[in-house]
Order: C-alpha cells, then structure tokens, then sequence
C-alpha cells in the first residue's frame, strides 16, 4: 500500500532545498503554480537540474527545480490549461483568465455604450458631464456589474 502511494507522488527540490510533494505525471507549470499562483502566472522559463527544460517537462523525484519569472508581467496563456495536470494549477489558471476576460468584456461595453452615447450627443459614460456615473460614483463595482449583466443579455 505504501508503495503504491509514493508510485503517485514525487518530490522536488527548490534550490534553497525545500522539498516540494507533486503528483506524478505533474509538470514544470504545475510545480510553478505550486510554489505560489503569481510564480505560475508570470512563468518565464525552468531549469531542472541546471538544464532548461520545455514548459511541458515533466520532472522525476529528486530533481532540483528553479522557475524563472517576469518581473512585471503575466505570461500565462489560454494554452496552458492544456499542459497543467494538476486541479489547483488549473483553477488558478482559470481564474486569472476569467478575470482578464472580465475586464475586456467590460471594456468593450463601456466603449459601446460611449459609442451610442455619443450618436445622441449625450455625454460620454465616466466623463465630467455624466449623470450616471455621478450619481453612481460610489458604486462603481456594481454599476460595472450591472453593465456586464446587459451585455451578457444583448
């Protein structure tokens, strides 16, 4: 039984030596999103064992792994999902990328809205001369939400 149970995990080492339990079967982008989501978000390249290694890798136990990352920007891509192997890896993927769809998605309304705001010489939305966004102003969270709400339906 004890057997079987190590056949389903292997352990990796950080360079400072800290040993880092995965699934087996995980790869270099799991073990990334392991360490901390922001490491796996912002994933440059891998070194195992001094070596770089494609992001797909899959390490062996007793490996010694370094993530490089970027410094002020995520690299994480839709593709991903397709090499993660592990759950944790791949909510925390979803949930950057929803977010990020979030914001486009929002964007996207508010210039539509802005578009049609202006075919009737109305004041732009967020704008000084707009009365919406003034009597909205401390509830920007939920006017944003309430924008994504119609675009969903339209």
């Amino acid at each position: 039984m004890k057997i079987e149970l190590l056949d389903d995990n292997i352990f990796l080492y950080t360079p400072k030596g800290e040993v880092i339990e995965m699934k087996n079967g995980s790869t270099i982008l799991d073990f990334a999103f392991r360490i901390h989501s922001e490491v796996g978000l912002r994933f440059k390249n891998a070194l195992v064992n001094g070596s770089i290694v494609p992001i797909d890798f899959q390490p062996k136990t007793g490996d010694v792994v370094q993530i490089n990352t970027r410094k002020n920007q995520y690299s994480a891509t839709v593709t991903w999902l397709e090499m993660l192997k592990t759950a944790g890896a791949r909510n925390q993927l979803n949930k950057y990328l929803k977010s990020q769809m979030r914001d486009e998605l929002l964007k996207k309304s508010i210039d539509n809205l802005n578009t049609k705001l202006s075919e009737y010489k109305l004041p732009v939305f967020k704008s000084e001369g707009c009365l919406i966004w003034k009597e909205m102003e401390d509830k920007q969270d939920e006017l944003e939400g309430r924008l994504l709400e119609m675009l969903d339906k339209a």
